[in-house]
């Protein structure tokens, strides 16, 4: 129980608790600052560091949204602030159709627009 209060503790009221199954007999707490998610890059074509298999952005625009991304067009004034900046861009969506994840990587190589 002290395990998990110092877990509630250090997140506070807003925060997400998770716990998992180990291997070892050893009880641990990580606590993760910011945000984490549950799933990684759309499509392993976003990878930029082939060796790791993650997608690494320096410097990104994030676009953030609850919205269902269904058509191309709906990124085209984010993707135009990017490019226009030479910087990437990371889109966290609540689901994104197969058609944007074919456009988009169409127009990039790796590390210029990442899908999570």
């Amino acid at each position: 129980g002290a395990l998990v209060a110092e877990a509630h503790q250090r997140v506070g009221a807003e925060g997400v608790i998770t716990t998992d199954f180990s291997v070892t007999t050893e009880t641990t707490l990580d606590v993760v600052e910011g945000m984490s998610f549950e799933r990684g890059y759309l499509s392993h074509h976003m990878v930029t560091d082939q060796e790791k298999m993650e997608a690494v952005l320096e410097r990104p625009y994030i676009l953030m949204t609850d919205l269902k991304i269904k058509e191309p067009a709906a990124l085209e004034n984010a993707r135009r602030i990017a490019d226009e900046a030479g910087r990437p861009l990371l889109i966290v969506s609540e689901e994104m159709s197969p058609e944007v994840v074919v456009t988009l990587l169409g127009k990039q190589g790796p590390g210029k627009y990442l899908v999570v």
